[in-house]
C-alpha cells in the first residue's frame, strides 16, 4: 500500500490496494478511484477521491445460489461493515 503522492497529485488512503491510478479513466477529472479489500466473492470496497470508503456488491454474479451461499454472504457483509465502520 502506498501513501505517497501519485503522479496525479493525490495521496492514496492507507487502505488503497491499487495505487496505480494511471489506468483510471472515469470522466471525473483527476479524481482517482481507490480500491480497498474484498470480502468474499461479492463484496468490495472503493471510493472516488478522498471520500469515505463505500461497500460495493458484485451484481454480475446473478446465478442461482444455495442457502450456504447466502450464509457466507451474510458473514462477508458483517466483516465488510465492521471494516467500513473502523475507517470512519
Amino acid at each position: 500500500m502506498s501513501t505517497a503522492t501519485e503522479t496525479i497529485g493525490y495521496a492514496c488512503p492507507s487502505w488503497c490496494e491499487r495505487p496505480d491510478h494511471e489506468a483510471d479513466d472515469l470522466g471525473l477529472g483527476d479524481v482517482p478511484y481507490h480500491y480497498g479489500p474484498t470480502f468474499g466473492a461479492f463484496i468490495g470496497v472503493m471510493t472516488p477521491g478522498a471520500q469515505q470508503p463505500l461497500g460495493t456488491l458484485d451484481d454480475e454474479n446473478r446465478d442461482d445460489r444455495r442457502a450456504s451461499d447466502f450464509r457466507q454472504l451474510a458473514v462477508d457483509a458483517v466483516a465488510a461493515a465492521e471494516w467500513l465502520e473502523a475507517q470512519a
